[in-house]
């Protein structure tokens, strides 16, 4: 017989059940909690989406409304000064210079917050009238989109101009523009609102 002592291999072996039910638990919470997180995220960007559509409304029916508050002031003041000439027996230029019609442009500018601005243009394209100075400091804006449109175009509706420099400040300004014609319907110059973009 061998001195040696003959014992048992004794094998102390890792179950791996449990570990692999762990691992497969925790790999399911993870894609849980990766599918919440990317559906909350798409819920999340679609309402944003869509009270960005309704404030993107609200703000085009105010800019709107705003807008049509500053045609009609433009109709009304087209037609005051043509009236003013047709009284006085006067060219609509004479009209376009006169101090009554730099009051009558203050006084309504009053009633626009959203207007820079309001001016006068003759058939040259040079400034007659202005919210700004009286008389009016030396501009010619016969290059402005809204001048080319309207003195060439019996346009009665409104003119939007692009956005540009204004000629007066160097701010972003639009111009809402009408033309205004003389008493046998030729083109006698255009009546304008600056609206500076900020207040858009």
């Amino acid at each position: 017989m061998s001195s040696v002592d003959r014992h048992p291999t004794v094998r102390h072996g890792f179950n791996r059940g449990p570990a692999f039910v762990g691992v497969v638990v925790l790999l399911a919470i993870a894609a849980v909690t990766a599918l919440l997180i990317v559906s909350r995220r798409a819920e999340t960007l679609r309402e944003t989406q869509k009270d960005t559509a309704v404030l993107a409304q609200v703000l085009a029916e105010q800019t709107s409304r705003s807008m049509e508050t500053v045609d009609l002031t433009l109709r009304e003041i087209g037609a005051d000064i043509a009236a003013e000439a047709a009284a006085g027996g006067a060219p609509v230029a004479e009209a376009m210079n006169s101090r009554a019609t730099f009051d009558l442009l203050v006084d309504r500018r009053k009633d626009l917050p959203q207007a820079a601005a309001l001016l006068v243009a003759g058939p040259d394209g040079s400034l007659r009238n202005f919210t700004r100075a009286f008389p009016a400091p030396y501009m010619d804006v016969s290059a402005r989109d809204y001048y080319l449109h309207l003195s060439t175009v019996d346009d009665h509706t409104a003119f939007f101009s692009e956005p540009v420099r204004s000629l007066a400040d160097g701010t972003w300004t639009m111009v809402l523009a009408r033309r205004i014609n003389d008493v046998h319907g030729k083109f006698a110059g255009i009546v304008g609102a600056a609206i500076a973009l900020s207040s858009l």
